[in-house]
């Protein structure tokens, strides 16, 4: 394989990931899904897992943006000691700009794109 189409495959791979950071940042802003945090604690904590474990955003980034332990946004993740039905919006906002973050970042370091 060329090396010109490594590049634009790994290329075309890294677009792939910062696109799927930014959707998964829309996604936490659109009114079913902040609906649905309030509703089902098993889609609140999965939203905190992914963030952390799929997209790459640290328990400490998490904590840091609204205000609690990295202890808490872990047992979070885990399901356990989940925040009140009220507070779980603003979590989601702090998670959906740490994420839209992290793919500006991305896109704006990336060496294959230029």
């Amino acid at each position: 394989m060329k090396e010109s189409s490594v590049k634009e495959r790994l290329a075309k791979l890294e677009q792939n990931y910062i696109n799927a950071l930014r959707s998964f940042g829309d996604y936490l802003k659109k009114p079913e899904m902040r609906l649905a945090v309030k509703t089902d604690d098993t889609i609140f904590s999965h939203v905190v897992h992914l963030a952390m474990k799929i997209y790459g955003i640290q328990q400490a980034r998490i904590s840091e943006e609204i205000g609690v332990s990295t202890a808490q946004v872990g047992r979070w993740g885990k399901g356990r000691h989940l925040p009140t039905k009220h507070t779980r919006p603003s979590v989601l906002d702090a998670i959906s700009n740490l994420v839209t973050s992290r793919a500006h970042g991305l896109e704006s370091s990336s060496r294959l794109q230029k």
